[in-house]
């Protein structure tokens, strides 16, 4: 049995992203942050994707995508 470990420097992606800061006063950065935190700690892989799922459309809708 082989194992490998690639490393990678996956935070030098977010230099090169126009993301938006963090507002505490706009409700769908706070929903965002909210559906993130629950996702981490959904272990069912159904719920957790259907969470996946909200974030990833709230997320794009944040950044104009």
């Amino acid at each position: 049995m082989q194992s490998h470990n690639i490393s990678i420097q996956i935070g030098n992606i977010f230099k090169h992203m126009s993301l938006p800061k963090f507002e505490p006063g706009n409700k769908d950065h706070i929903k965002l942050s909210d559906l993130v935190r629950r996702a981490h700690s959904v272990a069912n892989g159904a719920k957790r994707s259907a969470l996946i799922e909200e974030i990833s459309a709230l997320g794009n809708g944040l950044l104009n995508l």
